[in-house]
């Protein structure tokens, strides 16, 4: 996919979720949809969580030689607490740091999107990244709404 489309994508979702968030009732948005699994609130936390490692990656990836940026999902998000946070608050961060992103992906050059991280000492260049960021972010979205 062209990060072109990713971008799309993008702006398309930050527009048609916060609303559909905004209609579930508050009783939906703590329920995990399995007893091991995290509430719709949880699932946005971490998305922020997620987020705010890639923009990490954006950035670091383009000045420093394929740094190694991973992070504990579950740890983020148990510390984050993010069940016990303001809907609203919550939606705010989200889209915030989303539309951060898009900015970010849309002043990426060429040669900037070959720029490598690591994870776990697997390399991956930014294009993947966006690619990888938008299908992350589709799987957990689906995970609690239908759209």
């Amino acid at each position: 996919m062209e990060i072109t489309q990713v971008i799309s994508r993008m702006e398309t979702l930050l527009n048609i979720i916060p609303p559909m968030v905004r209609m579930m009732d508050d009783g939906m948005l703590h329920k995990p949809g399995h007893p091991s699994k995290w509430c719709p609130l949880q699932i946005i936390g971490h998305l922020i969580d997620s987020a705010a490692n890639n923009h990490h990656r954006v950035i670091r990836s383009q000045y420093q030689d394929s740094p190694d940026i991973s992070y504990d999902q579950v740890a983020w998000n148990r510390l984050g607490h993010y069940d016990k946070m303001d809907r609203e608050n919550l939606l705010q961060l989200w889209v915030s740091y989303n539309r951060h992103l898009v900015h970010l992906f849309r002043q990426l050059s060429p040669t900037d999107r070959t720029s490598t991280y690591r994870v776990n000492d697997t390399p991956y260049d930014l294009d993947h990244l966006a690619t990888d960021y938008l299908a992350h972010l589709e799987h957990h979205l689906h995970q609690f709404l239908t759209y």
